[in-house]
This record gives C-alpha cells, structure tokens and sequence, in this order.
C-alpha cells in the first residue's frame, strides 16, 4: 500500500508543529513516531526531530527510535549527526538490521565526501 504524501499548507503545518510541541499531545510512542515519519517525509524536519527528541526523553532504550531519528537527519545529509545515533541504536541492539547498514552506508558516504580545505580569503 503507497501512502500519498501532498504538500501541506501553513495551516495544516502549524497544527502538526503544535502538536507534536504541545504538552498536551500524547507521549504515545505510536503516536509521536508516526507525527515524525509523516513530517519527515514531508521534509518538515525540525518537526520530525522534535518529535523524536520528545520520544526520546521518554523512551531512552528504544533503537528504532534512535534509528528513525538518523534517517531525518539522512535526509537533509547531515551524516555527521545521524552516525552517532546510528551508533547508539545498534549499542541497544547489536542485531538490529536496518541500523547496521544504514550505519554501514553512512560511514561509506562520509568517506566519499571531500576533506574540508583552508577558508577561501576575503
């Protein structure tokens, strides 16, 4: 089953962003990871990763939240960020196959990357 994805409008979007801020929006695991997939997906990713920080506080051994966390940060490419979350996920669980060739994936994509040079001058 494909899920449709459509741009949201700013309406909609600062009700999803207040949602997953809110103190009153569910602490639900379910929840809260699903409002982060959907944000990410969206490429609303300070919503997604806020909503997985809030998990995050709650559900402190949870890989999988560590892991989907990483993919947010994937997608904009900030490899440098999502490794040690992949990292921590496989450090819960050793046999979680997705983290490990995420994990493995990312480390190959940071080495093709070129090594930072001297700041140009001004």
């Amino acid at each position: 089953m494909s899920i449709l994805i459509r741009v949201m409008s700013a309406d909609e979007l600062a009700a999803f962003d207040r949602a997953v801020r809110s103190r009153s929006a569910p602490d639900s695991p379910q929840v809260l990871n699903r409002l982060g997939v959907v944000a990410c997906r969206n490429e609303f990713f300070d919503i997604a990763i806020g909503a997985y920080d809030r998990l995050l506080t709650i559900y402190q051994f949870d890989p999988k939240l560590f892991y989907n966390k990483s993919l947010v940060h994937v997608r904009q490419k900030e490899f440098g960020k999502a490794l040690p979350l992949l990292a921590r996920a496989l450090t819960l669980d050793p046999e979680f196959a997705p983290a490990k060739v995420l994990h493995k994936k990312v480390r190959g994509w940071m080495g093709q990357m070129p090594a930072p040079g001297p700041a140009p001058e001004v």
